[in-house]
């Protein structure tokens, strides 16, 4: 075992022995052997489905808060619903409205966006998601980009069906691998997609993959593999790159 291995061992089991009782955390190692502490709680998953129930008891209240404020904001949430509920004509008729009366409007340029991709209109949608980005730039927390490549990439899948058989959505260098911030956008943009694609998705797959590399670069072996896993038995990810990912995480852990 590495040398700072041991130190490190050793400081947070005397960091433990002096806390207070109740209180519990645990700490991954990333595969340069580097400890880190995720959360109080630890990772929080990714939902797998919408509450569809949940959804349909919500509309009727915010259809009355419409009545009562006139906000088209609240119209918009309320695209956003029944985008969820599967109603995706209604949402893109009335983002469609919205957005001509209100162009510059981030969440609504953004939600135009969305509801145009799952409608298949791709270049509507990179149309859209770029006006979202240049309005505002910053909106969740920079990590749009990773929207405009998977529409990029979507659009190139069009040309050439195999495209993703030897290319990957982001094409991240070794060293964007090891960037907390570009970690932390992904696993934003995955949370957010991960219910709307609930089958075998060549996308979702290789962004689960990314994501697990990140992980294993910067957090944790064990969410790497956790990641690989749901790549390939989710969302259909090649085992020829999956496998060699996880044994070599397996083989981490035992070192």
């Amino acid at each position: 075992m590495k040398l700072h291995i041991i130190l490190l061992t050793a400081l947070i089991l005397l960091s433990k022995s002096s806390s207070f009782g109740c209180l519990t955390y645990y700490h991954p190692v990333d595969a340069g052997g580097d400890f880190h502490e995720i959360a109080e709680h630890g990772f929080v998953g990714f939902n797998k489905n919408f509450n569809f129930k949940l959804i349909a008891s919500k509309l009727p209240g915010i259809e009355s808060e419409f009545q009562v404020t006139q906000s088209p904001f609240i119209l918009s949430d309320y695209a956003v619903l029944l985008m969820k509920a599967g109603r995706l004509e209604e949402s893109l008729l009335l983002l469609k409205a919205l957005n001509k009366n209100l162009p510059n409007e981030y969440q609504i340029a953004a939600n135009l966006g969305t509801a145009y991709e799952l409608n298949g209109q791709l270049d509507s949608a990179l149309f859209y998601i770029n006006r979202g980005v240049e309005i505002n730039p910053n909106a969740h927390d920079g990590s749009e980009w990773v929207h405009i490549k998977v529409l990029e990439t979507k659009l190139k899948q069009i040309k050439n069906p195999d495209y993703l058989k030897s290319n990957t959505v982001l094409s991240l260098s070794p060293i964007q691998k090891k960037d907390n911030l570009i970690r932390a956008q992904l696993e934003i943009q995955i949370r957010e997609r991960f219910p709307f694609t609930p089958n075998p998705d060549p996308i979702m797959a290789s962004l689960m993959v990314d994501l697990g590399d990140c992980y294993a670069n910067n957090l944790s072996i064990e969410y790497a593999k956790a990641f690989y896993n749901i790549a390939e038995l989710y969302f259909g990810a090649d085992s020829s790159i999956t496998t060699p990912k996880i044994k070599e995480m397996i083989a981490l852990r035992i070192e």
